[in-house]
């Protein structure tokens, strides 16, 4: 007698819709997460800075990080949010004062770019306030915050790590920053001068040699004591 086999269908499970990874939105291709918005600090008088985020917040892929007009405030702000740029009036209270500000974050927070609106450089004696401008930092016309288009470009090209200065700017700090360059030349030189030139009586306990660089720290006879100097500064002053 034939034996007929009964062959057995095993039903494969019903696959549900797969759930959507974080990071994805349901316009974002399967794979590819969304890009993060390009955080940003915005450091103004009250103003200035209410017409800037009232720009700002139409723009795609940039969201607010946070709103300062004082010194204390924007670092606080950027420590605690960690913002990808800080835009910053150089006005600020004072003719330049957003500058010694830009300064200060850089020190704290080192991955923030800085973006520098200026109203006129008419009025700054840009000689004395060369080592003042940042040459790493992108600066803008405060007047193209009516063109949110161009506005919006250059937020997202400095939040992306671009340097970006405006053309009619960067004829004019291109001259400061080679001032500023020039200053820092002769304050080597400077101090190079006084370390060959002037009669410095080394502490035998505390001798050093000063290379070519500068000198990081030297002792200069104290009546038998060895005086302790950090700086060029500290040296001058003792002179």
């Amino acid at each position: 007698m034939t034996r007929i086999r009964k062959i057995r269908r095993v039903r494969r499970p019903t696959i549900g819709r797969a759930a959507r990874p974080h990071g994805l939105t349901s316009e974002s291709p399967i794979g590819v997460p969304e890009a993060k918005p390009i955080s940003v600090l915005v450091v103004a008088p009250t103003a200035l800075r209410t017409l800037f985020v009232s720009r700002m917040v139409s723009f795609e892929g940039v969201s607010l990080a946070g709103v300062a007009d004082t010194e204390p405030q924007a670092l606080e702000r950027v420590i605690k949010d960690h913002a990808d740029i800080a835009v910053i009036d150089i006005e600020l209270g004072g003719a330049i004062r957003g500058l010694e500000l830009a300064r200060n974050l850089q020190r704290v927070s080192p991955k923030t770019g800085i973006l520098v609106m200026v109203k006129s450089l008419e009025g700054i004696d840009l000689r004395a306030e060369a080592r003042s401008f940042g040459s790493s930092w992108s600066y803008m016309w405060r007047a193209m915050i009516e063109d949110p288009q161009s506005t919006e470009a250059i937020l997202k090209s400095v939040g992306s790590g671009v340097h970006w200065v405006d053309p009619q700017l960067k004829r004019v700090l291109t001259k400061v920053w080679s001032i500023a360059a020039q200053a820092r030349d002769l304050e080597r030189d400077s101090l190079r001068a006084l370390i060959s030139e002037q009669d410095l009586n080394f502490h035998p306990a505390g001798r050093q040699v000063a290379s070519a660089r500068g000198v990081q720290s030297i002792s200069v006879g104290d009546g038998g004591r060895g005086q302790r100097f950090k700086s060029f500064g500290d040296v001058r002053r003792a002179s």
